[in-house]
């Protein structure tokens, strides 16, 4: 059995900028997501003793916090806290947990992602249009990456060039890293 948690939706403003109704509605949907998915299909697999896997989609903002995406980000880094803890809980019942940490990916997600505050501009819209049609990233290479994490019980999976970048830096040059997203 393999689930896959994967609902989200993006958000662009200061954090500080942000309604409470609106870090409320992330939350519940790309964090309450995924735990009721959780709750709904990991205590049967759990009791079937046939093991399995279960992939969380986290993102490259579950890597690393930029400017602007502080709502998303605390979202995604939950998501990977869960799927951490998830990972190790899981694990003697023989069922393997991945985060799948993509970066940009051609979807219509780029015209959903909603900007607040002092990004709501046509500057701000244009720079989140440039960052998605840039991307060469197609959902099917996603699923491609994320099938080959669920055969090899990957615990992070990064996909596409800003992941993968994020994720090197991060860990090998954290302070190049911070300069390059101030």
């Amino acid at each position: 059995d393999i689930l896959i948690n994967n609902a989200g939706v993006v958000m662009g403003g200061m954090a500080w900028e942000v309604e409470t109704s609106d870090w409320r509605r992330l939350h519940d949907i790309n964090v309450m997501g995924v735990v009721h998915g959780i709750r709904a299909f990991v205590p049967k697999m759990v009791a079937r003793k046939q093991g399995g896997h279960v992939v969380n989609m986290s993102s490259v903002s579950g890597l690393v916090g930029t400017p602007g995406m502080g709502t998303y980000a605390a979202t995604k880094f939950a998501v990977m806290g869960l799927t951490e803890a998830l990972r190790m809980e899981l694990h003697r019942h023989g069922i393997g947990v991945s985060a799948v940490c993509p970066g940009y990916v051609k979807t219509p997600i780029q015209s959903k992602v909603k900007l607040v505050g002092t990004l709501d501009t046509e500057k701000g819209r244009a720079r989140v249009d440039k960052q998605f049609s840039a991307t060469t990233l197609l959902p099917e290479s996603v699923a491609e990456r994320t099938l080959n994490a669920i055969r090899r019980n990957e615990a992070i999976a990064t996909i596409g060039r800003e992941a993968l970048m994020v994720r090197t830096l991060k860990r090998w040059a954290p302070s190049m890293l911070e300069r390059f997203l101030q």
